[in-house]
Protein backbone atom coordinates (compact mmCIF):
# COMPACT_ATOMS: atom_id res chain seq x y z
CA UNK A 1 0.00 0.00 0.00
CA UNK A 2 1.31 3.48 -0.82
CA UNK A 3 0.04 6.85 0.21
CA UNK A 4 1.33 10.40 -0.29
CA UNK A 5 1.21 12.67 2.76
CA UNK A 6 2.73 16.19 2.74
CA UNK A 7 5.05 15.37 -0.16
CA UNK A 8 6.25 12.15 1.49
CA UNK A 9 5.48 8.70 0.12
CA UNK A 10 4.35 6.18 2.74
CA UNK A 11 4.96 2.58 1.67
CA UNK A 12 3.58 -0.17 3.89
CA UNK A 13 3.85 -3.93 3.53
CA UNK A 14 3.73 -7.18 5.45
CA UNK A 15 6.77 -9.40 5.87
CA UNK A 16 6.45 -13.10 6.72
CA UNK A 17 8.51 -14.16 9.71
CA UNK A 18 11.49 -16.36 8.96
CA UNK A 19 11.21 -18.73 11.92
CA UNK A 20 7.56 -18.63 13.08
CA UNK A 21 5.83 -18.54 9.71
CA UNK A 22 2.44 -19.48 11.17
CA UNK A 23 2.37 -16.32 13.29
CA UNK A 24 1.09 -13.02 11.96
CA UNK A 25 3.49 -11.27 9.55
CA UNK A 26 5.31 -8.11 10.59
CA UNK A 27 4.03 -4.73 9.45
CA UNK A 28 6.91 -2.93 7.72
CA UNK A 29 6.86 0.67 6.48
CA UNK A 30 9.12 3.31 4.97
CA UNK A 31 8.65 7.03 4.49
CA UNK A 32 10.35 8.36 1.33
CA UNK A 33 10.67 11.91 -0.04
CA UNK A 34 9.68 12.73 -3.62
CA UNK A 35 13.40 12.84 -4.48
CA UNK A 36 13.81 9.25 -3.25
CA UNK A 37 15.57 9.86 0.09
CA UNK A 38 14.48 7.69 3.01
CA UNK A 39 13.11 9.82 5.85
CA UNK A 40 12.39 7.00 8.27
CA UNK A 41 11.50 3.32 8.35
CA UNK A 42 10.09 0.86 10.84
CA UNK A 43 8.98 -2.67 11.58
CA UNK A 44 7.05 -4.54 14.29
CA UNK A 45 9.85 -7.00 14.99
CA UNK A 46 11.70 -7.09 18.32
CA UNK A 47 15.02 -5.99 16.84
CA UNK A 48 13.57 -2.99 15.00
CA UNK A 49 15.80 0.03 15.00
CA UNK A 50 14.72 1.22 11.56
CA UNK A 51 17.32 -0.92 9.84
CA UNK A 52 16.22 -4.52 10.40
CA UNK A 53 16.26 -7.11 7.64
CA UNK A 54 12.52 -6.68 7.11
CA UNK A 55 12.95 -3.00 6.22
CA UNK A 56 15.85 -3.93 3.94
CA UNK A 57 13.64 -6.56 2.27
CA UNK A 58 10.97 -3.91 1.63
CA UNK A 59 13.56 -1.51 0.19
CA UNK A 60 14.92 -4.24 -2.10
CA UNK A 61 11.37 -5.08 -3.20
CA UNK A 62 10.70 -1.43 -4.05
CA UNK A 63 13.99 -1.24 -6.00
CA UNK A 64 13.14 -4.47 -7.85
CA UNK A 65 9.65 -3.15 -8.65
CA UNK A 66 11.14 0.11 -9.98
CA UNK A 67 13.62 -1.72 -12.22
CA UNK A 68 10.88 -4.04 -13.52
CA UNK A 69 8.79 -1.01 -14.51
CA UNK A 70 11.80 0.44 -16.38
CA UNK A 71 12.32 -2.90 -18.12
CA UNK A 72 8.64 -3.05 -19.13
CA UNK A 73 8.87 0.47 -20.59
CA UNK A 74 11.93 -0.56 -22.61
CA UNK A 75 10.15 -3.69 -23.82
CA UNK A 76 7.10 -1.65 -24.84
CA UNK A 77 9.35 0.59 -26.95
CA UNK A 78 10.63 -2.44 -28.87
CA UNK A 79 8.62 -4.02 -31.67
CA UNK A 80 6.85 -7.25 -30.87
CA UNK A 81 7.07 -10.33 -33.03
CA UNK A 82 3.62 -9.58 -34.46
CA UNK A 83 4.67 -6.06 -35.49
CA UNK A 84 7.42 -7.40 -37.76
CA UNK A 85 6.55 -8.95 -41.12
CA UNK A 86 6.97 -12.69 -41.18
CA UNK A 87 10.44 -13.81 -42.14
CA UNK A 88 9.74 -17.46 -42.90
CA UNK A 89 8.08 -16.63 -46.24
CA UNK A 90 11.06 -14.67 -47.54
CA UNK A 91 13.00 -16.55 -50.20
CA UNK A 92 16.52 -17.57 -49.38
CA UNK A 93 19.35 -15.63 -50.86
CA UNK A 94 20.29 -16.96 -54.25
CA UNK A 95 23.84 -18.19 -54.34
CA UNK A 96 25.20 -17.44 -57.75
CA UNK A 97 27.74 -19.94 -58.93
CA UNK A 98 31.15 -18.56 -59.68
CA UNK A 99 32.35 -18.72 -63.20
CA UNK A 100 35.58 -20.48 -63.93
CA UNK A 101 37.22 -17.25 -65.06
CA UNK A 102 36.37 -15.59 -61.74
CA UNK A 103 38.16 -18.21 -59.67
CA UNK A 104 41.74 -17.21 -59.04
CA UNK A 105 44.44 -19.70 -59.64
CA UNK A 106 45.78 -21.13 -56.45
CA UNK A 107 49.33 -22.39 -56.19
CA UNK A 108 49.70 -26.14 -56.30
CA UNK A 109 51.63 -27.59 -53.41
Amino acid sequence: MTQTIHGLLYIKSKCIRQTAQREAPYDVWILVTEEGSIETAGCQCIGDDGGCKHVVALLLSVANFKSSINTQEQVQDQKTCTDILCTWNKPRKCNKSKRVIDIERSPVL
